[in-house]
């Protein structure tokens, strides 16, 4: 399936809530990876990072959810 914008895949409403679950769960991640991390454990000999977390992953659903609104210029949360 080849879908250049999510606004192809979602109402706006839906993707509204899309959306914000995306976000709020980058920002979960991120606070678990800080506990973690002020905790000192660590993923075998190194530190954890975003990776570890699916972080850069989600930046990139995040962004393409941005791409749909540049083309009609609506703010997302």
């Amino acid at each position: 399936m080849n879908v250049s914008s999510m606004k192809d895949l979602f109402s706006d409403e839906e993707a509204a809530l899309v959306l914000e679950a995306l976000v709020g769960l980058r920002k979960v991640k991120l606070e678990a990876m800080a506990v973690l991390d002020g905790e000192g454990l660590q993923a075998g000999s190194r530190p954890f990072e975003e990776r570890d977390f699916a972080v850069p992953a989600i930046d990139k659903l995040i962004a393409r959810f941005d791409d749909s609104d540049s083309e009609t210029g609506e703010d997302r949360p």
